[in-house]
């Protein structure tokens, strides 16, 4: 690792969609002064996408901020944990071993947000107008991101926090999220 690294980190906001990683990245990158980095395929219906193009869109985006990650502290509205929860819950058989080694990079702190109220899930999801995904899969990749978080927690367990969508205002989210991302900061240079 170069001595231009030593100090800096990647805050990566995973999670479903419609719960609030946006505004969560926004508010956190506004009080710590720092940029964010949208990386998703909310754009794209992902039901007609191959499991090879999804794997190659992740991968690329991946790596150019993985780049980026080596001069600046940085926010990611999503990364690896999505290409490899969404892979899954569309049943798409792909390698995703490249997203895997995320997981124990030391310079990636993750958030992950889940949902325990579906009725609260199901007026974002409506006032947003998506329809693109339904609401069976959206639980299967709520639950795919509840697994994948205590995955991570078992490989390095102060690397990830988890938070419940809907449980507090976003300032309360953006305090332990940026309370998260220092501690992890500190104890990685230790």
């Amino acid at each position: 690792m170069n001595d231009e690294r030593v100090n800096t980190m990647m805050l990566v906001i995973e999670g479903a969609d419609c719960l609030g990683k946006t505004t969560l990245a926004k508010r956190v990158g506004e009080l710590l002064g720092i940029p964010v980095v949208k990386k998703d395929l909310s754009w794209i219906d992902k039901s007609k996408l191959s499991g090879s193009e999804i794997e190659e869109h992740s991968r690329t985006a991946a790596m150019v901020l993985l780049q980026l990650a080596e001069h600046a502290d940085f926010i990611v509205d999503r990364l690896a944990l999505s290409s490899i929860v969404y892979s899954r819950a569309f049943d798409r058989q792909v390698d995703n071993a490249w997203a895997f080694t995320t997981l124990t990079n030391p310079d990636i702190a993750f958030v992950v947000i889940t949902s325990r109220n579906k009725e609260l899930w199901n007026e974002k999801i409506f006032e947003r107008g998506e329809d693109l995904i339904e609401w069976y899969l959206l639980s299967k990749i709520n639950a795919g991101f509840q697994s994948i978080s205590y995955d991570i927690s078992e490989l390095r367990d102060d690397a990830v926090l988890n938070i419940h969508a809907f449980s507090s205002d976003i300032d309360t989210m953006a305090t332990k999220t940026i309370d998260f991302f220092q501690n992890n900061k500190r104890n990685r240079n230790g």
